[in-house]
């Protein structure tokens, strides 16, 4: 369910513009691409639940717990917050 739109330039990463999309509560699940500080710090002011996937090359890295949260993720919709917004944000535009 889309709740939240927003467009920045292409020069901004989808871990630093994630800020303008998440939710006021609950949790997210998000791929490799939002395992960084920007998105984890706009997830933590919010007091938001932030389950990113680690890169393969992080110390801090549980693989456990990342095919929990792949699972999670595939279970309630496959794809991430953007990822989402693209697909239909294009569709719309056909």
């Amino acid at each position: 369910m889309i709740n939240k739109v927003a467009i920045t330039p292409a020069n901004v990463t989808d871990a630093k513009g994630v800020a303008h999309v998440l939710p006021n509560s609950g949790a997210v699940y998000a791929d490799k691409g939002y395992c960084v500080a920007p998105a984890k710090n706009a997830a933590k002011s919010r007091g938001i639940h932030f389950c990113a996937i680690k890169k393969n090359n992080m110390k801090q890295k549980n693989f456990d717990l990342d095919r929990y949260y792949t699972w999670h993720r595939q279970v309630n919709g496959g794809k991430g917050v953007t990822e989402h917004l693209f697909e239909n944000y294009a569709a719309a535009m056909d």
